[in-house]
């Protein structure tokens, strides 16, 4: 499995975020780990000063990411979509897995198909 190709077919998309801090700390995230692709949707505060700040390096991959009216418009294309959540206890049926769980999952995914982490 050639990573590289891999990790380009892996979307972050963020939710209605509304700290600029956040994103620039995801784009730095992002960044290190070889991710490139930064969907938006909704962000508050989005290439404020604080949000720049905590991208350091990263300021590029802000530059670069893609912001969207709905979670739908920004999920249009992606082949696999994985969501998250804070780790509180939840009453709904369903898979409940650790990120270290499904990581062979996603890279298996991402091998030949889009794959949106939502966060």
């Amino acid at each position: 499995m050639k990573l590289t190709n891999t990790f380009q077919n892996i979307s972050v998309v963020l939710v209605n975020t509304y700290n600029g801090g956040n994103i620039g700390s995801v784009a730095r995230a992002m960044k290190n780990m070889g991710l490139s692709r930064l969907k938006l949707v909704n962000p508050s505060h989005y290439m404020d000063e604080e949000c720049r700040a905590m991208a350091r390096g990263a300021v590029d991959l802000l530059s670069a990411s893609c912001v969207f009216l709905s979670l739908d418009e920004a999920l249009a294309g992606e082949n696999v979509v994985i969501g998250t959540t804070s780790g509180r206890e939840r009453r709904e049926e369903g898979a409940v897995k650790t990120p270290r769980d499904i990581i062979s999952s996603i890279l298996r995914y991402a091998s030949s198909q889009r794959v949106a982490l939502v966060f």
